[in-house]
């Protein structure tokens, strides 16, 4: 005996179930029947059709959702219209109000018709997002603020009659002609009438525009003017796109045509064995026809194998259908959660989030347009065209708060191409980081907070100084570092005081530069995964395309360096490509990450794609264009819609309770690690643990020894009291004498280390120091030759800049290094170094100077200093003394009534020692000790006259360029050539840098002076007037 088929009934409700084709009706259910199954699991799968608006489909409903059926609503065919008007406004609005006042209870189920607010008529048209605008103001003033906002929750229920009330009210109704006596009170039924006005505005252009659409689809046209799709939960119907690409304008992630539905409402009576059933239908088609917005709960998940965890906590049959699929974490947008049993509105949020995303960007590259364009200077090509991928960023990932701005575990963001300051400022400003709309009107400005390029120190929310190119890479590189080794240091037991990511932007110019490519080496080595750096590829540079200068192939690079690259080829829009790029970078544990996106500099502008967008405003002209192309009009100047500040709100919001649950981890962390916390609290506070004046080597014993030596020394004796102090040397250990008893290196298999291995990658050395200091709790030391200083000037500059307390450790000075030759031995670089500002070179004489240049150094808050040591042997002279290294200049030996004085610095001073003990005999000589020119001169004009009286002459010595001597010597002995290959002595008879040399000179001018010498300006400005 046969057994009778066992039934369920799927019941559709397309928006427009049919249309007519070259004279012949086409039904969208044949076309959906063609790709779902009509039998599962011993289940004949029946497909019906219900018009939402018709009296004879309502009243079925009840079969509908009898215990053998569940319900698929609105299946949109090839949504997309050409303009919204006013009346189609009006028409999805009031298609809204119908949706929230026709959910009553049909045995013990919900049902309702949501052609929710704008949802399948989105556009890419030229003036869609003040379109989509004037939606979202309008479904504000109706009083649904809650569904058009993401993340904001109701508990409340709506009622009909308030809800029409308030349409009346609002100023854009008057054309809708809904009379008081039309609205229904609450618990009524719909108003048909009032529902049949909604559908002939809607039907009118949908159907006109789905005509014009398939006809061009079908003659191959390409289609421009279309949205058809928020992401890629769209039912691609085979029979009518043909499989074929065309040129769609998505604001989503796709480049072809979709039909699209809002899935699945299901009935919740249905019995355990139906629901394995329909988790079969389910799945079928959703892996069948890419169909994914599932709205039976109200979910909208953004890709069809993502989010579905998120249903399996509502029941029973959503865990089972997870279970189908590789579930993962994913943002959820609600448009509602209906709750079957209280028959309530239980949370609204923002269908509308795709879109409004996409304002939001519009609003960024308008508003970093504007800046630029009110400046009359900058660069809008790079802010313009990575706006998308910063907005992604900031909105779903970044963590950083304006209620603590040096807040420990914020993510520190870079932006290595500097010159597109003006997004970074705008970012800011929309996150309420103490930035103004005024603040960005002063751009380029004298003392406005908003530079030309970003400035650490001088706009809150600015974590690095970059500008010159490839600097901010190896910057957050340093950032990147003092993360993993705090967080190995000090995270206990599930107590994470630091966790957060180092993210930069940077161009094809930074790539370009060796710093960057040094430092991209250096962490891949050092596996930095919390690293991510975004890559902005659009093939333009200020010469012009790349192909001219740079074919690289990056993405090969980068992983031959040891990085996670990622691709996304068309960053220009694709929202949803960007965040599953960094959600992809978050999951990497083992190597830095770059993601790779594929922009187009200026984008939307007349001059996109070209170099003329790169540096130069747009123009009048220009900037109208970009506005009315992002949907703006061309008179709006510094426009930020209110809708865009209510997103930002969300970010600003979440990431308020970011800090504070961190602020609980930490308060804790204070209770069960306070050995610890109070160690990290004194870091943070840069205090000494001890007195260092007291640790310090005092070198009392008359032996010779190198200051590269006795700075060794110095190091091993304060490193104990600095626990913040990390150092390392550009693969110079073993000469530059920079490592410390007993310290360890930081590896990848061991962050704790406090020494880094560098490699050969001085100016990389540097940037990452700066960004070590840029994080805020760790002290720095660097060390190199000299001579290679000059390779990391760039970065020196910028710590001096940036205000940031680096200790370089340069050996091997001078010609004293010996037969290395010219090729090392500095000439030049000295006086490269005292030029820059806010920067103290110390050229100690001996051991004690070299204490009390680390005295001084270590203390330094913001300013770098320079440690300028030698390779050979000094003797430890009489008179030298570590507390007056502050000074500058001190006089080591001599009368109260020189006839002469002899200052050198360094292993000179020994020299004017030598040369003074040969002029005793017939003249009274002093002898100066100068370990640093740029203290000296801070010194008081009555302490630098004790030092260099007036009228007595003055002889320098000093085995470098002579430049800038005439500040304080009236003759100088150095170097006006390179020197040369050979001992060290002989290099120095060579260029007459002898004590017999000086003493001769010094002769010889007392012999022209007396005591009546020109005057010396004791300054590095000239005569002081």
């Amino acid at each position: 005996m046969s057994t009778q088929p066992k039934t369920l009934t799927v019941g559709l409700f397309p928006y427009l179930p049919s249309w007519n084709e070259n004279g012949n009706e086409v039904k969208l259910i044949n076309l959906i029947k063609d790709v779902l199954p009509t039998q599962v699991s011993g289940y004949n799968i029946e497909y019906t059709e219900f018009d939402c608006y018709s009296d004879a489909s309502l009243q079925s409903l009840p079969d509908v959702f009898s215990t053998d059926s569940i319900f698929l609503p609105y299946l949109v065919s090839l949504g997309g219209v050409k303009s919204l008007d006013e009346s189609l406004v009006r028409g999805v609005t009031g298609d809204l109000h119908s949706f929230v006042s026709s959910s009553a209870s049909v045995n013990g189920s919900v049902y309702g018709f949501p052609q929710y607010l704008c949802s399948n008529f989105l556009l890419s048209s030229p003036n869609a997002t003040q379109q989509a605008s004037s939606l979202l103001e309008l479904a504000q003033k109706v009083g649904y603020e809650q569904i058009v906002y993401p993340d904001v929750a109701s508990s409340s229920s709506f009622t009909v009659f308030g809800l029409y009330q308030q349409l009346l009210q609002s100023s854009s109704s008057a054309a809708v002609d809904i009379k008081a006596s039309d609205l229904p009170q609450s618990g009524d039924q719909v108003n048909k009438d009032i529902t049949q006005k909604y559908r002939t505005i809607l039907d009118s252009t949908v159907v006109a525009s789905q005509r014009e659409y398939i006809n061009s689809v079908k003659q191959g046209k390409p289609i421009s003017n279309y949205y058809v799709g928020y992401s890629e939960s769209m039912c691609e119907i085979k029979d009518i796109i043909r499989d074929q690409q065309y040129n769609v304008q998505l604001i989503g992630t796709s480049d072809k045509p979709y039909v699209y539905t809002d899935v699945l409402a299901l009935n919740s009576n249905l019995c355990d064995e139906k629901q394995k059933v329909a988790v079969e239908v389910i799945k079928n088609l959703l892996t069948n026809t890419l169909v994914l917005d599932l709205l039976g709960l109200g979910l909208t998940l953004p890709a069809n194998k993502n989010g579905i965890a998120h249903l399996a906590k509502s029941s029973n049959f959503y865990a089972q259908l997870s279970q189908q699929f590789d579930a993962k974490e994913s943002e959820v947008r609600v448009l509602r959660c209906v709750d079957f049993a209280n028959k309530e509105v239980k949370n609204c949020a923002g269908v509308l989030r795709p879109f409004l995303q996409h304002i939001a960007v519009a609003t960024l590259r308008c508003l970093t347009a504007d800046t630029v364009e009110k400046a009359k200077s900058g660069h809008p090509g790079m802010p313009i065209g990575m706006s998308p991928i910063a907005y992604v960023l900031w909105k779903f990932f970044f963590k950083s708060s304006k209620d603590d701005v040096n807040w420990l575990n914020r993510d520190r963001f870079v932006l290595s191409n500097g010159h597109g300051c003006t997004l970074l400022y705008a970012m800011l400003h929309l996150t309420d980081c103490n930035l103004s709309l005024d603040d960005l009107k002063n751009f380029r400005s004298l003392h406005s907070k908003t530079p030309g390029h970003p400035e650490y120190g001088h706009t809150e929310g600015v974590d690095a100084t970059t500008g010159p190119l490839g600097q901010g890479v190896c910057n957050a590189i340093g950032m990147a570092l003092s993360e993993a080794h705090l967080a190995a240091r000090f995270n206990k037991d599930g107590q994470n005081i630091f966790d957060h990511h180092t993210y930069v932007f940077l161009g094809d110019g930074c790539l370009m530069e060796g710093v960057a490519m040094e430092g991209l080496s250096f962490a891949g080595h050092q596996k930095l995964n919390k690293l991510i750096v975004f890559y902005d590829d659009n093939s333009i540079t200020i010469d012009g395309k790349t192909e001219l200068t740079f074919t690289q192939n990056t993405p090969e690079v980068m992983r031959g360096f040891g990085w996670h690259v990622i691709v996304v080829d068309k960053a220009d829009n694709d929202l949803v490509g960007i965040k599953e790029a960094i959600l992809e970078a978050h999951t990497v544990t083992d190597k830095p990450i770059m993601i790779v996106c594929k922009t187009t500099i200026g984008y939307s502008s007349k001059v996109q794609g070209t170099a003329k967008v790169h540096g130069s405003p747009l123009g009048a002209d220009g900037l109208k264009n970009l506005k009315e192309t992002c949907g703006f009009t061309g008179n709006d100047f510094f426009h930020v819609p209110e809708i865009v500040r209510k997103d930002f709100a969300t970010v600003i919001n979440r990431n308020s309770e970011k800090l504070s649950q961190w602020k609980q981890v930490k308060s804790a962390y204070d209770t069960t690690h306070a050995t610890e916390s109070q160690l990290l609290q004194r870091m943070i506070n840069h205090e000494l643990e001890g007195d260092v004046m007291e640790k310090l080597p005092k070198y009392l014993e008359q032996k010779k020894i190198a200051t590269r030596s006795t700075s060794q020394q110095v190091l091993n004796a304060i490193y104990p009291l600095i626990p913040s102090l990390v150092g390392g040397s550009a693969d110079l250990t073993p000469s530059n004498l920079t490592d410390v008893t007993g310290c360890q290196d930081f590896q990848p298999n061991n962050r704790v280390g406090r020494y880094i291995r560098f490699g050969v990658r001085e100016h990389a050395m540097v940037a990452i120091a700066n960004g070590i200091l840029y994080h805020g709790v760790l002290r720095t030391y660097v060390g190199t030759f000299l001579n290679f200083a000059s390779y990391a000037l760039g970065a020196i500059r910028l710590s001096a800049l940036s205000g940031l307390p680096n200790i370089y450790v340069f050996t091997h000075d001078s010609i004293g290094l010996g037969q290395d030759g010219p090729t090392h031995q500095p000439v030049e670089v000295l006086p490269m170094l005292r030029a820059i500002p806010n920067h103290i070179v110390f050229r100690p004489a001996d051991g004690r100077e070299t204490s009390g240049a680390y005295l001084w150094a270590v203390q330094s808050k913001k300013t770098p200093s320079s440690m300028i040591l030698s390779r050979q042997d000094l003797p430890q002279l009489t008179g030298t003394d570590i507390s007056k290294v502050a000074l500058g200049a001190y006089v080591i030996q001599g009368d109260a009534t020189p006839d002469v004085v002899l200052v050198g610095t360094g292993s000179e001073v020994s020299l004017m020692v030598e040369a003074a003990e040969k002029l005793k005999a017939n003249l009274k000589v002093n002898v100066v000790s100068m370990p640093s020119w740029e203290l000296f001169v801070r010194q008081s004009e009555e302490y630098r006259k004790t030092v260099f009286p007036d009228g007595i002459p003055v002889v320098s010595a000093e085995a470098s360029s002579t430049f800038g001597w005439t500040s304080f010597a009236h003759y100088a002995v150095g170097m006006t050539t390179f020197g040369a290959s050979a001992a060290a002595e002989e290099v120095y008879k060579l260029l007459k840098i002898t004590s017999d040399n000086v003493a001769e000179k010094a002769t010889k001018l007392v012999t022209k002076y007396g005591k009546q010498a020109p005057r010396l300006s004791l300054s590095l400005v000239g005569e002081e007037l």
